[in-house]
Order: structure tokens, then sequence, then C-alpha cells
């Protein structure tokens, strides 16, 4: 059930930022995908270090916070730009800001794993996990 709230939560987030850009006139995407590369930098630098379950979920707790602002960024410009749902190829504006966002949406992925194999039962954790699957991108 955990892995699949993880699993879930990565595939938004790889997803919302496919699907948030084309052309010249996205010039608005490009700091929503700075900030998302920011933030799951972030996240992967407190889970290494992190030495137990409170840590962990303090680390979870702030991506929640820094996650709920930038869905909701992502759902403006979803609205915004309706034709980038279909999209499959980031437009060649941002191309340089998605090949910065694969790397870290990898460190960041495995940091995901590392929480829930070493701290995936401590009750802080869950908790912590529980608010952040329920921000979600309507």
């Amino acid at each position: 059930m955990r892995k699949a709230v993880v699993i879930a939560f990565v595939c938004a987030l790889a997803l919302s930022a496919v699907s948030c850009g084309k052309g010249g006139k996205y010039a608005d995407v490009k700091p929503v995908l700075n900030e998302q590369s920011e933030m799951m930098a972030s996240f992967a630098a407190q889970i290494e270090k992190a030495t137990n379950g409170k840590e962990a979920a303090a680390a979870i707790d702030s991506l929640a916070g820094k996650q709920e602002k930038l869905m909701a960024q992502m759902k403006a410009l979803s609205e915004k730009y309706p034709e980038m749902k279909s999209s499959t190829e980031p437009p060649e504006e941002l191309k340089e800001e998605m090949a910065r966002l694969e790397p870290v949406a990898a460190k960041f992925s495995q940091a995901m794993m590392t929480v829930m194999q070493k701290y995936g039962n401590d009750p802080a954790v869950q908790e912590a996990m529980k608010k952040m699957s329920a921000i979600k991108m309507e």
C-alpha cells in the first residue's frame, strides 16, 4: 500500500513536469519546473541526513508543504494550457529544465524508497505520508 502511494506520487510529479510545457509562449512553466527540481533535491538531501523516523517525517512534512504550493501552480498552468496534457515530449524551450529535472527525480525516487524501507513502519512517517498523499492535483 505504501509503495503504491510513493509510486503514485512520483508518477504524478513526473507527469506534471512533462505535461507542463511547450514552446516560447510557456515561459511561465520554467520557474515551476525549477521549483519542482529544487523541492525534490531538498527532500533527497534531507532524507540522506535523516537518522530516525522523526527526521524523515519532518522531511516529508516539509515536502508536503512545498508540494501543495507547487501542485496549485501546476493546476493553474494545466488550466491555462490544456493542450499540454497530451504532450509526450518537452518543448525545445524546456528541454534544459527537463534534463536537469531527470537526475533529481531519480534521487527523489530513491529517497522515497529509502524512507519506506528504513522508516516506513514509524508512526510519524506514516502520518506524514498520509498528509502528503492527500495533496493532489485535480
